[in-house]
């Protein structure tokens, strides 16, 4: 889906204004990382999930669990959950965004049509580059970010557990395809200008970029490069639980998290010749249900496999302009490690992740580690990998901190490509 901009005076940073208003990742619906715990621990939680956060990967690790809640105390209220990944291309396109390069163009050539003097002709040469350098900076580039806010309540206990949860995850995709003729226009006007600057002793002449009334013309007139933008948001109310079963001696748990759940959904030719364009009048609103569901294996004493699969009935989503999102079963498999000191991870998506519009698709392995360092402190690192290469390598690293019955958690994780962060807060009961 190419978006083409139109003959408006803000159109290419409009089109990356528009591509910033929409949460944005590159290899569009994934497993998801809803924790900060997960997040530290580069996402590898399908067989290392606690009771916190088992009801967002595995709800099958709600069972994984001895003793009466009551004795236990791995209850946990978490209020707020927020995690969010952005790529770095968004920043530069921020600061884009912030310094105005188009409208210092515009100004520059307005003063110069003024008063055609070396001054002015410097102004517009120099605003001209700006602009230039900007867009080599964030152009062919994804805009590349997601994000989930919610609360959780959960409750384990003897080989059996439940939690509710609320949150909302919004993803997406965009992509700004920047054209060569637009950078060899900006070429043309510095060009132009250095030559008016100098004298004639610099530069080259362009008589086509003035008028017939010798007039500059504004360069935003003939721009056209182009934009490529989809998102998608899930507000999620869900209630998992678990319980384990003995098969022929050996103890498997099973379960599942039934969820209602709103869709929105944006993926539309947009163009920007309309500067009233409103993402809520293009935005598609669905109401539906869907069906996690996980398996845990217990392996002698400290290891275990799960598997786990996320949205298990097929969905067909209607969008904009006659178009329409698929969704699939994401399903990701798992090994670990349990010790009282330390607690070890690895993830394997068992799927390409296909894209929501044109942006790439991915396939994510993961490991994990968490050190229960202190009676009151965990310290955890993370490795995402992109097994279609798409994507940089992630690396992460995060803090839990109990205090009495209070617990948070911190993460951070960074690539060539993205930054991410997230914080929890909670209690025990």
């Amino acid at each position: 889906m190419t978006i083409i901009l139109p003959t408006s005076k803000r159109a290419l940073p409009a089109s990356f204004a528009a591509v910033l208003a929409l949460p944005a990742v590159s290899h569009g619906l994934d497993y998801g990382i809803s924790d900060a715990r997960a997040l530290g621990m580069g996402g590898a939680t399908v067989a290392t999930a606690n009771a916190a956060q088992a009801q967002y990967y595995n709800p099958a690790m709600l069972a994984m669990y001895e003793g009466q809640e009551e004795d236990t105390r791995h209850g946990r209220v978490y209020l707020p959950t927020m995690v969010s990944q952005v790529s770095n291309s968004v920043e530069d396109v921020v600061d884009v965004l912030e310094d105005d390069l188009d409208d210092q163009l515009s100004e520059a050539i307005t003063a110069y049509n003024a008063d055609a003097n070396q001054g002015t002709a410097q102004g517009v040469s120099l605003a001209s580059r700006d602009l230039q350098s900007a867009i080599l900076d964030i152009g062919n580039q994804d805009l590349d970010g997601e994000a989930y806010v919610g609360f959780s309540v959960s409750e384990p206990s003897h080989r059996q557990g439940g939690s509710f949860y609320f949150g909302i995850r919004a993803v997406g995709g965009g992509t700004s395809n920047v054209s060569d003729e637009d950078l060899a226009l900006l070429d043309d006007y510095i060009e132009t200008m250095d030559f008016a600057a100098s004298g004639g002793t610099a530069g080259v002449f362009h008589p086509e970029l003035f008028d017939e009334d010798g007039q500059l013309v504004d360069p935003a007139e003939d721009i056209t490069s182009a934009a490529t933008i989809s998102s998608m948001s899930f507000a999620e109310w869900g209630v998992a639980f678990a319980h384990e079963f003995e098969f022929w001696g050996q103890n498997v748990s099973l379960g599942a998290t039934p969820k209602i759940m709103r869709v929105d959904v944006y993926l539309d030719d947009l163009t920007y010749g309309d500067s009233d364009y409103d993402y809520e009048e293009d935005k598609r609103t669905h109401y539906t249900m869907n069906l996690d569901l996980g398996v845990a294996v217990p392996i002698g004493e400290h290891f275990r496999i799960a598997l786990a699969s996320k949205d298990i009935v097929p969905q067909t989503f209607a969008a904009g302009s006659g178009q329409s999102v698929e969704t699939k079963a994401r399903s990701r498999i798992g090994a670990a490690y349990e010790h009282r000191w330390v607690s070890a991870g690895w993830d394997v998506d068992l799927q390409t992740n296909e894209a929501l519009g044109n942006e790439r698709p991915g396939q994510e392995t993961a490991l994990g580690v968490d050190i229960h360092a202190l009676p009151w402190l965990d310290v955890r690192l993370g490795y995402r990998h992109d097994l279609q290469g798409f994507r940089g390598d992630v690396l992460s690293g995060g803090i839990g901190i109990r205090a009495g019955r209070l617990v948070a958690d911190l993460a951070y994780a960074t690539s060539e490509d993205i930054t991410g962060g997230g914080v929890q807060f909670g209690w025990t009961f």
